[in-house]
């Protein structure tokens, strides 16, 4: 018998451990981010697909960082040694489906100078001369939206975020809608909109969109307080409870599109905050994802509880960065925290 190609045994793997998955998985996405964060703008990721595939995930999230100058300017473009290369962006998609795994892909915004920690892609203001330029903003990220959509449908991508956390934006119903609209004319895959966790319900424009996303940095404890296991899980309850509201009000499926946390001692009060003077607490980053597996449990019959979940799928951020034990940032990867995301997609 003619052996299979390298890439159609990887699909073919991938196809087997989703059949024999839990059956956590088949009612829950439990996907990881990916950025392509990598100074080599070529960089392969197929080393982290692969690494991402044997921990047992479903889902990829692809994140694609373009830059604009400041806060104030009106345009944007891949940054030379923080973005990837389209051609890189569309041979990654293709390298996870080789890996039998789904994928969403979400552009993002960042700024390349700053003055302080609070500028960033939430607060953009527009502007040329001193005036207002939000259409001229609009125009340079429509074709960062558009280019990406394109290669998504090319590269079989199953999801498309058209934005993520642009809290100073998600007034522009109408810039939104043609948005939107536009898209659709040259992706078919599921559109969504990746909300922070503490603006979702500002968001005018959830109706045009398939599914809704919410990145799910939530305060699990007061600062200084380093919880329990049962507190971490019972400070889920409030916020299920918020996405369960939301979820309802527009009648979408509800999406975790960025769950995850920093291996710092402030990890359960701020965990959004890479913080770089804070020490490190690998333990804790752990205790924190095994919460909040275990209250994924609970709402998908894999726990005592059998509540249903709010959301629909998980992506944990973020499996890109070296890792390790001296790593303080988000990668579980070579820390106590992927052997806990491990046993809980593999058992």
């Amino acid at each position: 018998m003619r052996a299979l190609p390298p890439l159609r045994v990887a699909a073919l793997v991938g196809l087997l451990a989703a059949l024999a998955a839990p059956s956590v998985l088949s009612q829950t996405v439990a996907g990881v981010g990916l950025g392509l964060f990598a100074s080599d703008p070529d960089w392969d990721y197929g080393g982290l697909i692969t690494e991402i595939a044997e921990l047992g995930a479903t889902d990829v999230l692809i994140v694609v960082p373009w830059y604009q100058q400041d806060l104030h300017a009106t345009s944007m473009q891949p940054r030379f040694g923080f973005s990837p290369t389209l051609p890189t962006v569309r041979r990654t998609l293709l390298q996870v489906q080789a890996a039998g795994l789904r994928a969403t892909l979400m552009p993002i915004v960042l700024l390349a100078h700053t003055d302080h920690p609070r500028q960033w892609r939430g607060v953009l203001d527009p502007r040329v001369d001193g005036l207002p330029a939000v259409g001229r903003w609009w125009d340079g990220y429509a074709d960062l939206v558009l280019a990406h959509a394109v290669l998504a449908q090319e590269a079989g991508a199953v999801r498309m975020v058209v934005g993520s956390e642009l809290l100073s934006m998600e007034g522009e119903r109408d810039r939104w809608l043609d948005l939107i609209a536009r898209v659709r004319g040259v992706f078919d895959g599921r559109l969504l909109y990746s909300a922070n966790w503490d603006h979702f319900p500002e968001v005018t424009f959830w109706s045009a969109l398939d599914e809704v996303g919410v990145n799910g940095y939530f305060q699990i404890a007061e600062e200084g307080v380093r919880p329990d296991p049962a507190a971490i899980v019972a400070a889920w309850d409030e916020h299920l409870a918020a996405l369960q509201t939301l979820g309802e009000q527009v009648g979408l499926p509800v999406l975790l599109t960025e769950i995850g946390y920093p291996s710092k001692v402030s990890a359960a009060a701020r965990a959004w905050c890479v913080c770089p003077t804070e020490a490190l607490d690998q333990d804790l980053q752990a205790r924190l994802l095994d919460g909040f597996l275990q209250v994924v449990d609970r709402g998908t019959g894999g726990g005592p509880e059998g509540d249903s979940l709010p959301f629909q799928a998980f992506f944990l951020w973020n499996w890109f960065g070296a890792g390790g034990p001296q790593d303080g940032g988000f990668t579980p990867r070579g820390k106590p925290a992927e052997g806990v995301l491990r046993r809980w997609l593999q058992r």
